[in-house]
C-alpha cells in the first residue's frame, strides 16, 4: 500500500514537469523539407520569432522561422532547403511558462531533430496560413523526375470552405503534377465563412506527408481581437569596440500590435549594467504600427573581454528581448560604415516608406535590405524661392537705372547753338537784334555783342581774430570692482534612486543619471544603509 502511494505521489509530482510543455515534431526530416513544429502550454508570454533559434550540433546557425498562435497552440515552420545531413535542435530561450505548483520556467525548452541524406519529394511555402481572404501557396518539386502531390481536404467539415481548388469543385480530393524543378502556385477560394474556422490540408506523395494548417477568421474576430506585440529591430548586436573608449548605437522598438501601447518599461541585463546605458528609460506611449528610437551609449574598460547579455522591454505580461554580444578588443579600429543602422528585413515588413527623388524622410532612416527605408512620413521637398525673388529684384533695379539713366543724362543736355547759322534763337539776345536778323538775313559782326565789363574794385576788409578756447572735458570713469563668490562645494558621491547603485562624481557613468532619480552625499553610509549597492568600475574595491 505505502509502496502504491509513494508511485503515485511520484506521478502527481512528475506529470505537471512533464505537461507542462508539449512539443510534437517529427524527429527526422530530408533534405529541402518544410519543417512544422507544435507547441502548446500555459505560456505567459507569446513565442515571437526572435525567441526561437536553430543549432547544429552546438553551432548557432541562421535558418528562418515563422510562429504563429491558432487557438492555444503555437505553430512554427521553416525551410530545410540548403541544410545537409547532420544533428540539429530548435530551441525556445526566455520564454515563461508555468511548471509544477504554479510556479514560472525560464528554462530553454530544446527539440532535437535530424537531417537524413535523402532528398524530399517537395516542399511548401508557406508552412501555415492565417487569413479572412482567399490564399494561395507554392509547391516546388524537389526530384530530379515528375511527382504528383495529392491534396486532401475533409469534406464533411470543409463545405462551403474551399469552394474551388484549381478551379474545381468543392472540398474532397485533388491533385496537381510537377516536372523536376518545378514551382507551381495553388489557389484557394473561400466561401459562406461565418466564424472561425480551423482547418488541415495535407499534401502526400508516397514518400512524404505534409500537414497545412489553415485558420480562416471573419471580420467580426478580427475588429474585436486587438494584438498587443511589440519587438526589437535588431534583434541581436553583435559589437566590437576598443579598450577605454566609448561606442553610441541605435536600436528600434516597433509596435507590431493593432493598439497603441503605454509605459513600457526597458531594462538592461545586470551583466551589460556596468557597460550599456540607455537614453530612456521608460516609453509613455508608443502608437500601432509605428516605432521609436533608443540610443544606446556603451562603455569598455582597458581589458579585453566578451560580455554577453540582453535589452528587455516589458509591459506588463508582454516581453521583447534584443541580444547583445561585446567584444573589447585592444587597438581595434572599427571599418568604413560599421556604425549605420541597418536590419536585414525589407522597408515593406518594417511598415516603412521608401522615398522617392524629391521626397525627404521627417524622421531619422534606417538602412533596410531594400533601400534606405523612412519609418515616419515622406515629404515633398520645397524649393525655394529665394533665386527667384533674387532674380526680379536684380531685373528691376537695371530697369530702375535705365530710366534714370534716361532722364538725368539725356533730356538734361542743352544743345549747343551755332552763332552763324540762321534761324537760330540766340539765348540773351533782345527782340531787336532778332528782327534784324530776320529782315537782312544775315548774323551780326561778333564784335556789336562784345559788352564792356568793368574793372573790379578790390576793398580790404579786417578779418576778425577769433580765438578758439579748449573747454575741459570731464570723463566719468567707471570702476569695476570683482567680488570672489566662495567655490561650490562638490559632493563625492552621486546615486541613482532609479538603479539603486553609487558612484563617485567623477565616475563617468554618474554623468549619465538623470536628475529626477540623482541623491548626492559626502559619505557613503547612508547610501549602504539603504540598499544601494557601489559602482563596479570606480568603486571595485
Amino acid at each position: 500500500m505505502k509502496k502504491s502511494l509513494v508511485i503515485l505521489t511520484f506521478i502527481l509530482l512528475i506529470l505537471p514537469l512533464v505537461s507542462a510543455v508539449e512539443f510534437d515534431m517529427k524527429t527526422e526530416f530530408n533534405q529541402g523539407e518544410t519543417l512544422m513544429a507544435k507547441v502548446s502550454g500555459n505560456f505567459l508570454d507569446p513565442i515571437l520569432n526572435n525567441n526561437i533559434f536553430f543549432y547544429r550540433g552546438h553551432v548557432r546557425i541562421s535558418m528562418d522561422s515563422y510562429v504563429t498562435k491558432i487557438n492555444n497552440t503555437f505553430y512554427i515552420y521553416a525551410s530545410l532547403i540548403g541544410k545537409n545531413q547532420n544533428n540539429y535542435s530548435i530551441v525556445l530561450k526566455n520564454a515563461r511558462y508555468y511548471i509544477e505548483g504554479g510556479q514560472i520556467s525560464e528554462e530553454d525548452i530544446t527539440k532535437n531533430f535530424s537531417i537524413t541524406k535523402n532528398i524530399s519529394d517537395f516542399s511548401i511555402d508557406p508552412g501555415f496560413i492565417v487569413t479572412k481572404d482567399n490564399f494561395f501557396i507554392e509547391v516546388q518539386n524537389l526530384q530530379d523526375s515528375e511527382i504528383t502531390i495529392q491534396i486532401k481536404t475533409n469534406p464533411e467539415t470543409s463545405q462551403g470552405f474551399f469552394a474551388s481548388l484549381f478551379g474545381g469543385g468543392g472540398g474532397g480530393e485533388n491533385s496537381i503534377t510537377l516536372k523536376a524543378g518545378e514551382i507551381k502556385k495553388i489557389n484557394f477560394e473561400l466561401n459562406n465563412i461565418t466564424q472561425p474556422t480551423l482547418e488541415i490540408i495535407e499534401l502526400s506523395t508516397d514518400n512524404l506527408i505534409y500537414e497545412l494548417p489553415v485558420y480562416i477568421f471573419t471580420e467580426e474576430t478580427e475588429s474585436e481581437k486587438k494584438q498587443r506585440d511589440f519587438k526589437f529591430e535588431p534583434s541581436e548586436l553583435n559589437i566590437s569596440i576598443p579598450t577605454n573608449s566609448n561606442l553610441t548605437k541605435i536600436i528600434y522598438l516597433y509596435n507590431t500590435g493593432q493598439e497603441t501601447l503605454e509605459n513600457i518599461s526597458l531594462s538592461i541585463s545586470d551583466l551589460l549594467n556596468p557597460y550599456v546605458s540607455l537614453s530612456i528609460e521608460e516609453i509613455k506611449e508608443l502608437e500601432a504600427n509605428s516605432s521609436i528610437k533608443i540610443e544606446l551609449y556603451f562603455f569598455s574598460d582597458d581589458e579585453e573581454k566578451v560580455i554577453e547579455g540582453q535589452i528587455k522591454a516589458q509591459l506588463q505580461e508582454l516581453y521583447s528581448y534584443s541580444a547583445v554580444s561585446l567584444n573589447f578588443l585592444k587597438d581595434y579600429v572599427p571599418s568604413d560604415g560599421e556604425d549605420e543602422i541597418s536590419t536585414t528585413k525589407t522597408c515593406s515588413e518594417m511598415n516603412g516608406t521608401i522615398c522617392k527623388e524629391d521626397e525627404k524622410c521627417d524622421e531619422e532612416t534606417i538602412y533596410a535590405k531594400d533601400s534606405v527605408c523612412c519609418l515616419k512620413t515622406c515629404k515633398k521637398i520645397k524649393k525655394s524661392q529665394v533665386g527667384k525673388i533674387i532674380g526680379w529684384m536684380i531685373v528691376i533695379a537695371v530697369l530702375g537705372f535705365l530710366v534714370w539713366f534716361f532722364k538725368k543724362k539725356y533730356r538734361g543736355v542743352k544743345r549747343e547753338i551755332d552763332l552763324f547759322k540762321p534761324n537760330q534763337k540766340q539765348p540773351g539776345f533782345s527782340n531787336q537784334y532778332e528782327n534784324k536778323i530776320q529782315k537782312n538775313q544775315r548774323p551780326p559782326s561778333v564784335r556789336t555783342f562784345i559788352r564792356k565789363i568793368e574793372k573790379p574794385v578790390t576793398k580790404t576788409v579786417e578779418k576778425p581774430i577769433i580765438k578758439i578756447v579748449e573747454k575741459p572735458v570731464i570723463r566719468e570713469v567707471e570702476k569695476k570692482v570683482f567680488i570672489e563668490k566662495p567655490k561650490e562645494k562638490i559632493p563625492k558621491y552621486v546615486a541613482s534612486t532609479n538603479t539603486k547603485k553609487y558612484h563617485k562624481s567623477s565616475c563617468r557613468l554618474s554623468k549619465l543619471i538623470k536628475e529626477r532619480y540623482k541623491v548626492s552625499k559626502n559619505d557613503i553610509t547612508s547610501f549602504k544603509k539603504q540598499g544601494y549597492k557601489p559602482c563596479k568600475i570606480c568603486l571595485k574595491g
